[in-house]
């Protein structure tokens, strides 16, 4: 069972201020974004992912050989590869605007699942692939962001056959890690955010489960950055520039809040008492400069800002390296 959103939000921009508190460099999301997905299976070739800025469409290369006569669906899932093609690992298709799969054909994007590219572009073919797709229903940038998560080919009968993370493509990242071990919640979140930019959007990929796997989940809780390490007195919400909190009702493009509100920009989270998995894009959570959030410390709160179990989140030695097949 995932973990699941209880409420919605829309993609929050930076305002020009809290780009200039940021490091130097441009607006990320006027600058071309590119990606790539490496499949596993015996599947050669890859697929390439490109956008000019967050209001251009997304462009789609395939290259694909040695593709099995079998093959057919192919996908957008929720979370990047893990371990194999199974449910447990990419979890189900994306489908962020919650698009009910009853439909046939997709002659409006809106009509179907982001994440169906089968309906949308046709199914795969066995042997070799190269097309060029335009999907203006996709993005590289912001809350709604597929970088992070995977794509998976299926067989007709719907076995998943092959899969592959979808990655920045030459690329190098800073990478942290926060785990928890004490308290009712136990797991761990990873963050991910390009090494040239720490204005660029950071992934945040968690694993989360109730301590006790025999209790019933709990009622939906929040999740922020604090402003010190776990155990520090006075540690409270990191909000260095005394901006008010996150708002997902606020559709505003450019409007910045609070920088460690989380739950404020993606919703609250329903904890399972399985093991749970969830990715979020956010915008503006350094993890270098001088707002980096790296040594302060992710909070899970429960009965609004009660913190109830807390996290250092801590450099990962693998930071800088270009490419991430697998967040496991």
């Amino acid at each position: 069972m995932p973990l699941r959103l209880v409420l919605g939000a829309t993609w929050l921009g930076l305002t020009a201020a809290a780009v200039n508190q940021a490091s130097p460099g441009s607006d990320p999301g006027l600058q071309p974004k590119e990606a790539v997905v490496v499949f596993n299976n015996g599947v050669t070739g890859d697929i390439h992912l490109s956008q000019a800025n967050f209001k251009s469409p997304l462009e789609m290369k395939l290259d694909l050989t040695t593709l099995r006569d079998s093959v057919g669906p192919w996908h957008i899932h929720r979370l990047p590869v893990q371990d194999g093609c199974s449910a447990n690992s990419t979890s189900g298709h994306y489908n962020p605007f919650n698009v009910t799969a009853t439909y046939k054909t997709c002659k409006d994007a809106t009509e179907c699942e982001a994440g169906d590219l089968s309906t949308k572009f046709g199914p795969l073919i066995g042997g070799d692939v190269q097309r060029s797709i335009t999907d203006p229903h996709l993005t590289l940038f912001g809350f709604n962001s597929i970088m992070g998560r995977s794509i998976v080919i299926h067989e007709k009968d719907g076995t998943r056959f092959a899969c592959g993370t979808i990655m920045y493509k030459d690329q190098a990242l800073v990478t942290a890690a926060a785990e928890f071990t004490e308290g009712p919640y136990v797991g761990k979140a990873i963050f991910t955010q390009p090494q040239d930019s720490n204005i660029a959007d950071t992934t945040i990929f968690m694993d989360v489960k109730i301590a006790d796997g025999t209790a019933a989940p709990r009622d939906p809780v929040s999740f922020a950055v604090y402003d010190a390490p776990c155990g520090s007195s006075g540690a409270k919400l990191l909000n260095p520039g005394g901006l008010p909190a996150c708002s997902h009702l606020n559709t505003s493009p450019f409007n910045s809040c609070a920088l460690g509100d989380l739950s404020g920009r993606h919703g609250t989270l329903a904890v399972p008492a399985t093991d749970a998995q969830a990715l979020f894009i956010t915008d503006f959570l350094p993890l270098s400069g001088d707002q980096s959030v790296i040594g302060k410390s992710l909070v899970i709160e429960e009965t609004g800002t009660t913190p109830a179990a807390c996290a250092n989140i801590i450099k990962s030695a693998s930071s800088s390296r270009k490419l991430r097949s697998s967040y496991h």
